[in-house]
């Protein structure tokens, strides 16, 4: 079986980038975990459900919809470039990344006024803006990975729930 055929059926990964202790980020990752678990209306039950009731034992489909990654750092190089790709699949997308990075986001009025910093640089911002005056990254910042959608709030979030509540 090729690797590709074997990813097909693998939950999507979501990526919550936060600070201990943030109430944001904390609220944000609930909505995410209760999401996170498949829905099973009570109109159509399974099969099995209907047989066994809440006894029915779980199958394949009763997976997470999702994997959250919950990362206390902030991204990596290689995932921002990532998420420098994304800018452009939704308006939002734009927006959580001008806030979640601020020394490159000020400058930025349109995705096309993106300056991406070499490794090096985007490096230093980093560790500069966790110990330095300015925040070089603020949290929190939500990535679906799968679906090409960057978040950091409420509406964000229900805007990348969308498409797993979809999937019933």
């Amino acid at each position: 079986m090729s690797m590709f055929r074997t990813m097909q059926g693998a939950p999507g990964v979501i990526t919550l980038f936060t600070r201990p202790q943030s109430r944001v980020s904390d609220h944000l990752f609930k909505q995410l975990q209760y999401y996170s678990k498949p829905f099973q209306s009570k109109k159509n039950p399974t099969l099995l459900a209907k047989i066994f009731g809440e006894r029915a034992p779980k199958n394949g489909s009763e997976e997470d919809r999702y994997t959250i990654d919950l990362q206390n750092t902030c991204p990596t190089y290689d995932q921002f470039l990532t998420m420098t790709s994304f800018l452009s699949t939704h308006k939002s997308n734009f927006t959580s990344f001008r806030h979640a990075f601020p020394p490159i986001g000020k400058e930025m009025k349109y995705v096309g006024d993106l300056k991406v910093p070499e490794r090096l640089e985007y490096e230093a911002m980093m560790s500069k803006g966790v110990n330095g005056e300015e925040e070089s990254f603020v949290t929190p910042l939500v990535v679906d990975w799968n679906q090409a959608l960057i978040a950091s709030d409420d509406e964000g979030i229900e805007r990348i729930i969308q498409y797993y509540k979809a999937q019933v």
